[in-house]
């Protein structure tokens, strides 16, 4: 028992000691966690194993938790009402400050670089986290670690009641006062690790908001978010 607690390394204690402080959970494979927080851009490098498997683990570990939880504390919502909360809770942004809230960016090993994100390298090692929880120790264990790190840094109440789909707000305003609405593509570049969109909302053929992201879904929403900036301006 105690030879095996000796095997540890003093780095990988000190990681034992972060995620029972901030996850509520003692490891036992402590080499899961260290995966959960190896970002792709330093395995080809090392040829280790990056975090990009136990992050899709954990997103789905994560949607269930979620959808559950929604389930059970609103019960007179509708399919589409919760599916909309549950996008909020486990959007990009929101699983990222999470990962800053819990100090993952002290931990993430990454290439640093004038074009990261570090709020989506946070967000994508939290996933990572909690697949690597669901593999050493089960769906319970990593659903109490989920909903003690919503308890300890989310208001899930007043995430779930908040609005910010704001390209479905500019479609229905746009519907009601029959405009026409497109979003357009002007640029994508690989930046290396990752990519740049830049979408574009013209109402009626004229520019009325732009936004520039590591994903199309993101940039269509900062264009769509400065299009009703303009709207409500006027």
């Amino acid at each position: 028992m105690f030879g095996f607690f000796k095997s540890y390394t003093p780095q990988q204690k000190v990681l034992r000691n972060y995620f029972k402080s901030q996850f509520s959970v003692r490891p036992r494979n402590i080499r899961f966690y260290e995966e959960a927080l190896r970002h792709k851009s330093i395995t080809s490098e090392n040829k280790l194993h990056n975090n990009e498997r136990l992050e899709f683990l954990g997103d789905a570990v994560i949607d269930s938790v979620v959808a559950r939880y929604l389930f059970e504390n609103h019960r007179q919502a509708s399919e589409g009402a919760l599916t909309q909360m549950k996008a909020r809770i486990v959007s990009r942004q929101s699983l990222g400050k999470l990962g800053k809230a819990v100090a993952l960016d002290r931990y993430v090993e990454f290439v640093d670089g004038p074009y990261v994100n570090k709020l989506t390298i946070c967000g994508n090692a939290f996933e990572a986290v909690i697949g690597a929880i669901y593999l050493d120790k089960g769906y319970k264990a990593a659903k109490a670690s989920l909903l003690h790190v919503f308890s300890q840094h989310t208001d899930l109440n007043k995430l779930v009641h908040e609005n910010k789909d704001y390209k479905s707000q500019l479609l229905i305003w746009s519907q009601k006062n029959k405009f026409e609405l497109e979003f357009s593509l002007i640029s994508d570049i690989d930046k290396g690790f990752e990519r740049e969109y830049t979408i574009q909302v013209l109402i009626d053929s004229e520019i009325k908001g732009s936004g520039t992201a590591g994903s199309k879904k993101k940039a269509e929403q900062l264009a769509a978010k400065e299009a009703l900036v303009k709207i409500q301006g006027t």
